[in-house]
């Protein structure tokens, strides 16, 4: 992410740019995390490891939720696993941090888990 004053690389974070001391926290809370967990042949726990940690980071940075992948899901196999298993785990966070989880309008394959909702 780049500093939206002065267009540094900066680590979202960061609650001030360091070239421009531009306040940085308020920039971030609109953006979503990102995290894909079924297309590098993650397994269940790992994929679950994943999303624990990108809720952490999305909480500790201010995000106003994440975007898991976790895709299409075929009718048996790897990405089934991921599927189901994903998307019972991010109902129940969603009940856990009072969240909205939502299908993503773009990806029939991700889910989008918002706090504060």
């Amino acid at each position: 992410m780049n500093c939206p004053t002065c267009g540094i690389p900066v680590n979202s974070t960061n609650a001030t740019c360091p070239k421009c001391d531009t306040p940085l926290v308020n920039h971030f809370v609109d953006l979503l995390s990102v995290v894909d967990v079924a297309h590098n042949g993650e397994d269940w726990p790992t994929a679950k490891r994943k999303i624990l940690n990108a809720v952490s980071k999305a909480l500790e940075t201010g995000r106003k939720g994440i975007k898991i992948i976790h895709g299409r899901g075929e009718s048996r196999g790897h990405s089934s696993v991921i599927k189901k298993h994903s998307s019972q785990f991010l109902n129940t966070l969603a009940r856990q941090f009072d969240a909205k989880l939502v299908k993503d309008r773009n990806n029939d394959g991700a889910k989008i888990l918002y706090f504060n909702s």
